[in-house]
């Protein structure tokens, strides 16, 4: 595949750098499964007698089974946590190895989420109360800086009153923000959404703004585009950048892609959860195709960059 011409020497670097975290991960996983084992059988025993113990004393075959089970699930999770943990460090490290090899920097978690502020007003996450931030890579493609991370969002919802009230937390966004300044100078507000089909002509995400009917019908099956400025939108929406849209929608299938141009700034959101991390079969192949895969989540936004940015001016 062409996406893949900027990777050269990408597989050497799998097996030099990866591929040694992935055996460790093995024999991780290996110790995991054998304490699974053992402490499975210790919490089967424990629980058989407690059980036994309950039943006998107290003639409750209800908690004698309650018990034996509770025993046999603390004696099975060590093992679990163990083989989970080895796991997840191998992912973490997969996505920040192949982030590394493209030039670019993965911070897990504890950061300030960049331009959160600028995303949410333009309508490209929806309003919630709480937020968790994880996986931040920013970096330069072409001398162009760019920041991409995860964000879980929740709305808090109350029922009830007094004594009787309850709060529970709904979640409204899980996936990744992608946020990339443009160059040149605009003035309005253009929104890329997904198209909603009869709804499109009695909604508008916002009052101010208007739908831009544009001529591509592979477009805008997907995608309703509106602005603040008719003609300005269809500058900014134009065939390229339509063209890396879609190609970076294909990359993500079963995930929901919107877009925008506001305040000097391309961003795009895509829900519907992580897109960095694909399950790994248990061999050197498996490993090697789950590090394209991520590889290729940051070419899809590198494409779309070589679009936004090969945009002329327009005529005056």
């Amino acid at each position: 595949m062409t996406e893949y011409r900027i990777l050269e020497g990408f597989d050497a670097f799998v097996d030099e750098r990866i591929l040694p975290l992935f055996d460790a991960m093995q024999a991780a996983r290996k110790a995991g499964r054998a304490q699974l084992k053992k402490g499975g059988l210790v919490g089967f025993l424990a629980g058989l007698g407690l059980g036994l113990a309950i039943f006998v004393f107290f003639h409750s075959w209800i908690w004698a089974l309650v018990i034996s089970v509770l025993a046999l699930l603390i004696g099975l999770a060590p093992g679990f946590f163990k083989m989970s943990e080895a796991e997840t460090s191998f992912s973490d490290a997969n996505v920040a190895l192949v982030s590394q090899f493209l030039g670019l920097v993965y911070q897990e978690d504890g950061f300030k989420p960049p331009h959160f502020d600028r995303l949410t007003r333009a309508k490209l996450v929806p309003e919630h109360n709480r937020a968790k931030f994880t996986e931040l890579v920013t970096g330069e493609r072409n001398g162009v800086p760019f920041s991409v991370f995860e964000a879980y969002l929740e709305s808090r919802v109350e029922s009830g009153s007094g004594k009787n009230k309850t709060v529970t937390w709904v979640p409204v966004f899980f996936g990744q923000l992608l946020h990339i300044p443009y160059e040149r100078r605009f003035s309005g507000h253009t929104l890329i959404a997904r198209d909603a089909g009869f709804f499109n002509r009695i909604s508008s995400p916002d009052i101010t703004l208007k739908r831009v009917g544009l001529v591509d019908p592979k477009f805008e099956k997907i995608f309703e585009v509106y602005s603040t400025d008719q003609v300005e939108g269809r500058y900014l929406v134009d065939p390229l950048f339509m063209e890396k849209l879609l190609h970076l929608e294909g990359k993500n299938e079963k995930r929901d892609l919107q877009a925008a141009f506001f305040e000097q700034s391309v961003m795009v959101s895509i829900t519907g959860g992580d897109s960095y991390r694909t399950k790994i079969a248990d061999n050197a192949q498996g490993v090697k195709d789950a590090a394209r895969e991520t590889a290729q989540v940051f070419l899809s936004i590198f494409d779309l960059i070589d679009g936004v940015m090969g945009k002329k001016d327009p005529d005056p």
